[in-house]
């Protein structure tokens, strides 16, 4: 599951102990209430959608050079 957002523990000082998950649907911000069990899992899914995004960023930059170094080749090709 790829997730996005933030997770703040409240302390009992703030009415908690619980976490609490800030995150955008349709450009809206949603908070939500966890426990810790929930709080660890979706710090999980933020961890995995991060190193996801990385990767999808690395894969475009790759590609991008790739792109570049194949029109250099077709410009020096002769009669194109």
């Amino acid at each position: 599951m790829l997730v996005e957002g933030t997770i703040k523990f409240v302390d009992k000082s703030e009415g908690g102990p619980h976490w609490i998950w800030r995150h955008k649907v349709y450009g809206r911000t949603v908070t939500r209430k966890l426990n810790k069990e929930q709080a660890q899992y979706i710090t999980e899914c933020i961890q995995r959608n991060d190193r996801f995004l990385k990767l999808v960023g690395e894969l475009r930059q790759a590609a991008g050079k790739s792109i570049d170094n194949e029109l250099e080749k077709l410009v020096r090709t002769p009669g194109f």
